[in-house]
């Protein structure tokens, strides 16, 4: 799919994208420096993200469910609403305890969008161009991620954290307004949700999570690298400010330039993936995490900060379409949401003691060790992933 390709509809759901994600890439940067002027540790940190990722486990599942059965737009609305209310929350939260309230709002939120968006590109996408499609639109929607961190890091560093925060939440607010109006004409089929309908997609999905085939190794293998991603990242600010001397908009210009680099070449991995096989991108993908903690590990110049986060960046725009093409190649047609939520819901459930791990091995050896932890995580993906990720035709999806 070219960028003139892409529908009307789309084109509104994804600046509806591009305005909520803004404002959540102008937060979570700065979430663990913030965490700690309201009293958290660095382990404490680490708590908190790690409860985060649990939130966002036990309702996804939900919300792809969700998804299936009342609409792909109308469940991303209902989504946005969570997200207003968990900046809200944040915003007003006097400690890193009540901060948790916001996790909470922020898992239900992301557990109805997340699932739902990846649903909903995969059924527009054409035939034999599923990873192209995700490279475009991902590319599109990674322009939030130039935006925020630029934008709070210079807020942080000239008006302070409230008014930053604050700012993310009328940004949040903007954003559901345009998802609300995009689903003023469509139904809300919430009569469609039942128990019984919940309990045999469950079923169905389950089956083929844990069957041993394909799907299975793509949660083994996506799992090692959230892993390796969530036990290093929360603690990056905290790195690059204490140990690499950067200041706050120094790092958000860091952010910036990651994602600068997964637009330019997000794209690319997606024809990558279509071209030599998801597996293979998959691989790349996770030799460049590699690559780029060993350099932020090994040096805090700033040239070796800007080309490590530069090559994250360009991990992701092989990994992240290969996989959504490959999931969407092998789930069932008619639960494809559903089979998204349990995914990343399953797939959360190796990176749940992550930043836990991360904060602990920080506080009481260092944070080179906390980076050389990422740097196994990925590497053990690496053969796992180019020996079980391959996909046969057999293994392609059928209506169900």
């Amino acid at each position: 799919m070219k960028l003139r390709e892409i529908p009307l509809e789309m084109r509104w759901m994804m600046l509806a994208a591009i305005v909520a994600n803004t404002s959540s890439r102008m937060m979570q940067p700065f979430i663990p420096l913030y965490l700690e002027t309201i009293g958290a540790s660095v382990a404490q940190v680490g708590f908190y993200f790690t409860i985060s990722i649990f939130f966002g486990i036990v309702f996804r599942v939900f919300g792809g469910w969700i998804s299936d059965h009342t609409g792909r737009l109308q469940t991303i609305a209902a989504g946005s609403i969570f997200g207003a209310l968990a900046t809200l929350a944040f915003v007003l939260a006097p400690t890193w305890e009540l901060a948790i309230i916001s996790a909470l709002l922020s898992g239900i939120g992301s557990s109805l969008v997340g699932p739902s968006y990846q649903a909903y590109i995969a059924e527009e996408s054409p035939q034999g161009a599923v990873g192209s499609t995700f490279g475009l639109i991902e590319s599109l929607f990674l322009i939030c991620q130039i935006i925020g961190p630029l934008l709070g890091g210079f807020l942080v560093e000239n008006t302070g954290y409230r008014v930053m925060l604050w700012s993310a939440f009328g940004i949040m607010v903007i954003a559901t307004i345009i998802r609300l109006g995009l689903i003023r004409n469509k139904p809300i089929r919430i009569h469609h949700l039942s128990i019984s309908s919940l309990s045999n997609d469950m079923r169905k999905t389950l089956i083929f999570l844990m069957a041993g085939g394909l799907i299975t190794w793509m949660f083994i293998a996506d799992g090692l690298l959230d892993a390796s991603s969530q036990s290093v990242m929360p603690f990056m600010p905290k790195y690059t400010t204490e140990v690499a001397g950067i200041t706050e908009s120094g790092y958000g210009g860091l952010i910036a330039f990651l994602s600068v680099a997964s637009v330019m070449t997000y794209w690319l991995g997606g024809l990558f993936s279509d071209r030599f096989g998801n597996h293979i991108s998959i691989a790349v993908g996770a030799m460049l995490i590699c690559s780029a903690f060993f350099m932020l590990a090994v040096s805090t110049s700033t040239l070796s900060l800007i080309i490590g986060f530069g090559v994250l960046g360009v991990s992701g725009a092989f990994i992240e379409p290969a996989f959504s093409s490959l999931l969407s190649q092998v789930a069932p047609k008619d639960q494809l949401g559903v089979m998204y939520g349990l995914f990343r819901s399953a797939l959360g459930l190796v990176a749940i003691p992550a930043p836990s791990i991360g904060g602990a091995l920080y506080d009481n050896i260092g944070p080179k060790v906390t980076i050389a932890f990422g740097i196994i995580l990925s590497l053990v993906s690496i053969p796992l992933v180019i020996l079980k990720l391959r996909l046969r035709k057999e293994e392609m999806n059928v209506e169900d």
